[in-house]
């Protein structure tokens, strides 16, 4: 039996490991390293890339054990001009926030990330289409009540969600797109 020590590599198949103690500041580094290609710096959610590993999971845990999978997709109302008007210093503090707000109100299980600019998803394991409709609900609901402050005023942010519950040999793309489709047409029909 050998006992390894810091430093020493090992070889299975094609790919080489080393060893790292846990209290080593190289393991300390990697952690951070790992952190940073699947975290949104500015949110601390996860980011696009980590998101569609989730998504792809979730589909996987879905599917095998036969349960519900539904994906919110969350875009800020009127975001550019928040931006214009009060800078993006202002817009990333909305972001902070906002992402603050829904990942308190999300059950520990469900997945919220950053999708892309002013856009989040949230994946919420063994969800029926209407929980995840009911949710959505919630989390507009409790956004519209909030109150953002920028530079001394205060500020009002509604949102817009698409709901969109996983089905048959649906992919992750599809799920997706069919959560912004649902999220576009509730922007078109009144934000």
């Amino acid at each position: 039996e050998y006992q390894m020590s810091r430093g020493d590599q090992l070889k299975v198949g094609d790919t080489i490991f080393k060893f790292l103690s846990g209290s080593d500041v190289e393991t300390q580094y990697h952690e951070i390293i790992f952190r940073m290609t699947v975290t949104d710096g500015l949110t601390n959610l996860a980011n696009r890339k980590q998101l569609d590993a989730l998504l792809a999971d979730g589909i996987t845990r879905a599917r095998r054990h036969g349960r519900d999978l539904s994906l919110l997709m969350i875009d800020i109302d009127h975001f550019k001009q928040i931006n214009d008007t009060y800078g993006h210093l202002t817009g990333d503090s909305v972001l902070r926030n906002l992402a603050s707000i829904l990942q308190k109100r999300l059950r520990p299980n469900d997945k919220l990330g950053r999708y892309g600019g002013e856009e989040f998803c949230a994946i919420l394991p063994e969800t029926n289409l209407s929980n995840a409709v009911r949710t959505a609900e919630e989390l507009r609901t409790l956004v519209a009540a909030h109150s953002f402050v920028a530079e001394g005023k205060e500020l009002r942010i509604t949102m817009s969600l698409g709901a969109a519950t996983l089905n048959g040999v649906m992919q992750a793309e599809q799920l997706y797109k069919a959560a912004d489709d649902l999220l576009y047409q509730a922007k078109r029909t009144g934000r």
